[in-house]
């Protein structure tokens, strides 16, 4: 489990919270009995942030980004069901092609 606290009131949490995603942690984790990350090697990590502003409009046209890949993923898994509706009608013989 980690926690992270601003030390600054200018950064925007949603905009930290992709930022954050972009980090791979599996690289910085010590091969020991039970794995952990290093504190130290977390802090050693150094980003620029831009203002508040634009973090706040990254941050947005990522959420919007992430809002639009679900749409997507639904609608795919949906499809992915009707097919397999279809498929197993065919296979039962309920419906035949001609």
């Amino acid at each position: 489990m980690m926690a992270y606290v601003f030390k600054r009131s200018d950064v925007d949490p949603v905009f930290f919270y992709y930022l954050f995603l972009t980090i791979e942690l599996g690289k910085l984790v010590s091969a020991t009995a039970l794995p952990s990350l290093n504190g130290r090697d977390i802090a050693a990590l150094k980003f620029g942030f831009p203002l508040p502003p634009e973090q706040a409009a990254i941050a947005t046209i990522l959420s919007d980004i992430d809002a639009d890949l679900a749409a997507l993923e639904a609608n795919r898994d949906k499809a992915n069901a009707i097919k397999q509706g279809m498929m197993q009608e065919l296979l039962t013989g309920r419906i035949r092609l001609i």
